[in-house]
């Protein structure tokens, strides 16, 4: 018999589960941040190595352009940072009040 693949119900959580992963989410984001501010700084760094030790300009090219996607990707993580952090913000405002929130490791 051909399965059929019916659409899953979303699943309900609760508030302090909600809370949960919210911030666990906030935290991610966070880090993710860090590391491509870290990746700049450190790219940054190799491209000057590259320069001064004359490496191939074709190789200086190219890390140019890896050197810019990481710096095309700090703005746009910290955005999708400030979106998470004010969905948790919005969250705790309008939930800090329902039973268990308050309650959770994760107040």
């Amino acid at each position: 018999h051909p399965k059929i693949n019916m659409p899953r119900k979303p699943t309900e959580r609760t508030p302090a589960e909600q809370l949960k992963i919210k911030t666990k989410t906030c935290q991610r984001m966070q880090k993710e941040v860090s590391a491509y501010e870290s990746e700049v700084l450190l790219n940054t760094s190799k491209l000057s190595t590259m320069i001064s030790s004359s490496s191939d300009p074709y190789d200086i090219k190219a890390f140019r352009a890896v050197l810019a996607e990481s710096e095309m990707m700090v703005p746009d993580s910290k955005g999708r940072l400030g979106k998470v952090v004010e969905d948790l913000r919005v969250f705790v405002e309008t939930q800090g009040g329902v039973e268990g929130v308050k309650e959770s490791e994760w107040w």
